[in-house]
């Protein structure tokens, strides 16, 4: 399970939001996730299952701002995560 806590902070979350976040594995987009506003003016939290990941692996969480921006993080999947 990769869940994600998407750092944003924003006044209005309705119109200044994470518009769309992508899921890769492995360096190729497995998931692309659009959304309509974010859920408080601090952070969108994302929740994905991801059977196909396993130890060794890469996942990247790529977060988009409505108005402008983008940020990627990585990280590799540990034994029994």
């Amino acid at each position: 399970m990769l869940t994600a806590v998407i750092m944003h902070n924003t006044s209005n979350p309705s119109s200044h939001y994470i518009r769309k976040v992508d899921i890769g594995l492995n360096g190729n987009e497995i998931i692309e996730y659009s959304l309509g506003r974010q859920e408080n003016n601090e952070s969108q939290t994302i929740s994905y299952r991801i059977p196909e990941a396993k130890e060794g692996d890469t996942l990247s969480v790529e977060g988009y701002c409505s108005i402008s921006g983008k940020l990627e993080k990585e990280i590799k999947v540990g034994p029994g995560e």
